[in-house]
């Protein structure tokens, strides 16, 4: 046999060509002693039948070799070399995008056609992996076609299942609700995570409480971890409650209060709550039924003042890390606060609204926090104040105040803020305006332990405080060792004549930070006044821009 040749590792024509030569010759030989036997057996059937037979498997074996080489080279191809796991991949991200092309009318209530991606469908090899993967076929809309309802149920093995359901576009008949029912039934002990968009109106009578009292029954989402629920419905309607032993995850909108929810849970770790009108009182009920929360999200999105006094009771979350409460006035965020008990570490981001008549300030609201306060940051925009306070205990109490009705908001009251006692160590402020040059004086003197000073703000403003910062006989704020004032523009002279007086009490800073090209300062000419200048680039963000705990005001799902 000649030498074989291979070419960047494939088979030569002329080894291809002795290949083939030797696989004739096999056929050929196999071929002459079938032949033989036919000669000694021309007057035996059943030998001449058994000849039959053997010409006819040899033709089969041959005429199938096509669709092998077919095969074999569909492997060596960029879509035949991928992994089976990527396989598995590309076909859930067909699923989803296949839902995602469809109407809701039209993925749903399809009776002719089970809408399948055509990847399904591209090879045996792609078609055998999609039926022997139970994860593959673990998410489904419900209420949909019943033969894909049945495909998926029956393919998803004993996967636990993503669900979607909804009365939307659903007729409210008993056969309509009845289909939904079962199908939820029959799915109820593998969903593992569970989407409701439910509606009820002159069309959709049936309330989501009510759906499941009669069709869900007393049968347990034991493996529920996950719930979503959108409600634009009435309150609840009946005592039904929910079984959901491992529910971590619950997230509710809700177009009114639904407390109590009526849910038994033990696990609960995240709430997610978003409503209209919220009242103290709501939202101190809602929070009762989980006392274990770890994390949780109030937000009202049409707000009312609730004047009225009210006997609420006390909530303890021991165990809570951050929770957001949105856009509640004044008043009744402090009454919501007042009557829950949080551990101290636990971070708070609070949006509120502020009544033109100022019953309830901002100033009277942050007082109870100001003694244990270390750092305060005080960040003015057009529609509200961002106030956050970093407290001795590590919490991060975080409040957004705006004006009701769009109103223009004000920065509170800096001399009224100083007049409680604190220990602040670090004070940032971004704001138009600071206040006359005696008022500053006041306040910085009200804060003697101030460590660090940032100011974004107007050119004069900036030099009002400069000017205050060189106050004498006393010294204000002596202990002060870093300054950043990125982001305002100010005179090079004055900030030098600061910094030498600075030097000159024995009081010289450790660090300022300015931004490059906003003055006519050289970091060299003040060099010897200051241990370190940094210049920041003009399109940096300040570095100490309000930063809020985890808890999102609105949440992933909406």
């Amino acid at each position: 046999m000649a030498t074989q040749i291979y070419v960047n590792g494939i088979p030569s024509a002329l080894q291809l060509s002795e290949l083939l030569a030797a696989f004739e010759n096999s056929i050929a030989e196999g071929v002459q002693i079938i032949q033989k036997q036919a000669l000694h057996t021309r007057q035996d059937d059943a030998k001449l039948e058994q000849v039959d037979q053997a010409f006819s498997q040899l033709n089969q074996r041959i005429s199938s070799l096509p669709i092998r080489l077919k095969q074999q080279r569909n492997l060596c191809t960029p879509l035949g070399r991928l992994s089976d796991e990527i396989i598995l991949q590309i076909l859930g991200y067909c699923l989803v995008s296949n839902a995602g092309d469809n109407s809701l009318q039209d993925l749903y209530y399809i009776e002719e056609t089970i809408p399948l991606s055509s990847a399904f469908f591209f090879c045996k090899r792609w078609r055998d992996l999609a039926n022997s993967y139970p994860p593959l076929w673990s998410q489904i809309a419900l209420p949909c076609n019943p033969n894909l309802f049945r495909l998926f149920r029956d393919r998803s093995g004993t996967s636990l299942m993503r669900v979607h359901l909804t009365n939307v576009g659903v007729r409210s008949d008993d056969v309509h609700m009845h289909a939904l029912g079962d199908s939820l039934c029959q799915l109820a002990p593998q969903i593992s995570e569970l989407q409701v968009d439910w509606m009820r109106d002159v069309q959709n009578l049936l309330g989501w409480d009510q759906f499941l009292a009669r069709h869900l029954r007393q049968n347990e989402l034991s493996s529920l971890k996950s719930l979503l629920l959108t409600d634009g419905g009435s309150h609840q309607l009946t005592d039904y409650i929910i079984s959901t032993p491992v529910l971590q995850t619950l997230r509710v909108y809700a177009k009114h209060p639904l407390a109590p929810l009526h849910m038994r849970v033990d696990n609960l770790v995240e709430l997610s709550y978003l409503c209209d009108s919220l009242s103290p009182l709501n939202i101190l009920r809602l929070l009762s039924e989980f006392p274990r929360i770890e994390r949780c999200s109030i937000y009202d999105q049409e707000p009312e003042s609730h004047s009225r006094s009210e006997t609420l009771p006390v909530i303890s979350l021991p165990r809570l890390k951050s929770i957001h409460i949105g856009s509640l006035y004044l008043s009744d965020m402090r009454q919501v606060l007042g009557n829950l008990e949080v551990p101290s570490s636990a971070h708070l981001r609070l949006e509120t609204i502020e009544l033109h008549s100022r019953s309830t300030s901002i100033e009277g609201f942050l007082a109870p926090y100001l003694a244990s306060t270390q750092d305060l940051n005080i960040v003015k925009s057009k529609s509200l104040v961002t106030y956050r306070l970093t407290l001795d205990s590590g919490r991060l109490l975080v409040v957004e105040n705006k004006f009701e009705h769009g109103g223009g908001i004000t920065v509170a009251s800096l001399a009224a803020l100083s007049r409680y006692p604190t220990n602040l160590s670090r004070v940032n402020l971004k704001v138009q305006h600071l206040p006359s040059l005696y008022g500053i004086v006041e306040i910085l003197s009200s804060w003697p332990s101030v460590k660090h000073i940032g100011v974004c703000t107007q050119y004069a403003d900036f030099e009002r405080l400069l000017t205050a910062l060189m106050e004498t006989p006393n010294t204000t704020c002596p202990l002060l060792r870093s300054f950043d004032c990125t982001g305002t523009k100010f005179s090079g002279n004055y900030m030098k004549r600061f910094l030498e007086f600075r030097t000159s009490k024995s009081v010289a800073l450790q660090e300022l930070n300015i931004t490059e090209g906003f003055s006519d300062l050289e970091p060299g000419e003040v060099a010897h006044l200051v241990g370190k200048v940094r210049e920041i680039p003009v399109e940096s963000k300040l570095r100490w821009e309000v930063a809020r705990p985890d808890c999102d005001p609105y949440p992933r799902w909406l």
